[in-house]
This record gives C-alpha cells, sequence and structure tokens, in this order.
C-alpha cells in the first residue's frame, strides 16, 4: 500500500487529525506505511492530552505527566524537532563558522589586571 492509502483516521479528534496532516506533510519523504500505527497512536495521545487538559480534575495531573512523555517519545520517530530531524538525515547539519581570530583570543584573566 502507498502512503497516501492512508487516510486520516476516523476517531482521531481535531488536534490528533491535525498533527496527522503536519506529520504527513513534512515528513512525507522517510514516512513509510510501516509507520502509520506509530502516527496515528501519536495523533490519539495528543487528542488525549488536550482532553486531560479539558477536565482539569486531581487525577488528570499524572496522566498529563505520562502523555506529555509517551508524545515526545514517538514525535522523535517523526523529526518534530531539530535534533530529530538531523538525525533523521532529513536536515543538513550547518557547517561551524570559524570566527575571526582576534589580540584576545588566548588571553587569561590576569592578562587584564592592571600592570603595577
Amino acid at each position: 500500500m502507498a502512503l497516501e492509502d492512508f487516510p486520516v483516521p476516523s476517531q482521531l479528534g481535531p488536534n490528533g487529525r491535525h498533527v496527522w496532516g503536519l506529520v504527513r506533510e513534512s515528513a512525507k519523504a522517510v514516512l513509510e506505511p510501516v509507520d502509520m500505527p506509530t502516527l496515528e497512536v501519536l495523533c490519539m495521545t495528543v487528542d488525549r492530552l488536550h482532553a486531560k487538559f479539558e477536565n482539569q480534575d486531581a487525577r488528570a495531573e499524572v496522566a498529563i505527566g505520562i502523555l506529555i512523555d509517551k508524545m515526545l517519545l514517538l514525535s522523535t520517530k517523526f523529526g518534530m524537532t531539530p535534533a530529530d530531524r538531523k538525525n533523521l538525515g532529513l536536515k543538513e547539519v550547518k557547517k561551524k563558522v570559524e570566527r575571526p581570530k582576534t589580540k584576545l583570543d588566548g588571553m587569561k584573566p590576569e592578562d587584564f589586571r592592571p600592570k603595577s
């Protein structure tokens, strides 16, 4: 099955659907059909997290922490941070720019004390 053959899962809420669309579009170069169940779990986690924020009962705080951890773990699989995109090969690593040498390079703090 091609990636396009996977429609947005019907059980996803508006927040999950939004994440589904963002990830599908931004990571389409690396997504494979085998990734769709994991993407679906990520989107369901986003929906559950938003629902917990709306409920705000005393037990929700623990659940929110767990859901955030789960969401962050799953999001790394889809290159949702700059470091993840680099690790997945979606972005080239920027070359470090050499700064020009100045007369202050290599000096120590004692070099700045007044001469007696």
